[in-house]
């Protein structure tokens, strides 16, 4: 029978197993979830040392996947060539870049997967889906949105903007746009347009739909009030009296200060109220 004392040491040894086992996978699950983070703005994955010397840039893929839990699908358009690295303490996407770049490589970023694949061969892709997506706009129909305008004034932005017939189309030519209105501009499709209203300073927008949601948006940031300043002044009104009563305060002052026989004294007190005393007597 086991006594008291063994069951509390083999319960001590678990738990401290148990603790061990965490600290290793939490060791081990860490660098693993980096391969999420690959492509977000500002970050910076654990430092990576490699010395290779003519491998095949899907083994070095391969172990980048091993160690930081990346998802690579690599491309057909992708040769085997030989790679050399030698690199120590750098950021593994750093240098997961820099080696794509040297064999002329792209990385695309897709969710939780990166596709590896040539740079031509990604600019293509762009390039058709970019046709592809401007043909989907051009059999998207057109609404027209009212956007009043709270704060700018519409007839000013119109006044700064060169445009024709008191139409803008996304394809119009003039000078440097200002303003809301030329900033509306920009966003437009080529079959959209925007009005301007100054009576109701209101903008009357024609475009498709998505389009149309991003620059209500977009005028909602923009259509704010201006910066007020605030100047506080003092009046300070002097009468004629007061300034009488000041002369003879300041003539008493400047006798005293002369050290004349005789002077004129003042009694202290507040401007415009003063109090004269005699003569003095002469000196012996």
């Amino acid at each position: 029978m086991i006594s008291h004392q063994t069951k509390k040491q083999i319960l001590n040894l678990l738990t401290i197993l148990c603790l061990l086992t965490t600290i290793v996978l939490a060791q081990k699950v860490g660098p693993q979830q980096e391969g999420k983070k690959y492509g977000e703005p500002g970050f910076r994955g654990e430092p990576i040392s490699l010395n290779v010397v003519n491998a095949d840039i899907r083994d070095i893929l391969n172990y980048i996947s091993e160690q930081y839990g990346v998802n690579f699908i690599i491309d057909k358009s992708v040769k085997s060539v030989p790679v050399t690295v030698n690199v120590t303490d750098v950021p593994w996407n750093i240098a997961l870049d820099s080696i794509l770049q040297s064999q002329d490589l792209g990385a695309q970023v897709n969710g939780p997967i990166i596709r590896i694949a040539e740079r031509k061969t990604l600019a293509d892709e762009a390039a058709v889906e970019a046709k592809i997506r401007e043909a989907q706009l051009d059999a998207s129909p057109l609404y027209t949105e009212f956007i009043r305008l709270n704060y700018a004034c519409a007839g000013a932005c119109a006044s700064q903007t060169s445009f024709k017939g008191g139409v803008i189309g996304g394809g119009g030519a003039g000078g440097e746009d200002q303003g809301i209105l030329g900033i509306i501009k920009k966003r437009l499709s080529k079959r959209g347009s925007v009005e301007v209203d100054s009576r109701s300073n209101t903008l009357i927008v024609t475009d498709v739909k998505e389009n149309i949601d991003a620059i209500r948006q977009l005028v909602a940031l923009l259509d704010q009030p201006e910066p007020q300043v605030e100047i506080e002044a003092r009046i300070v009104v002097a009468t004629r009296n007061f300034s009488r009563d000041l002369g003879v305060q300041l003539a008493a002052v400047v006798l005293g200060s002369r050290g004349s026989a005789g002077s004129l004294s003042t009694v202290p007190g507040p401007l415009g109220g003063t109090g004269t005393g005699g003569t003095g007597g002469t000196g012996g």
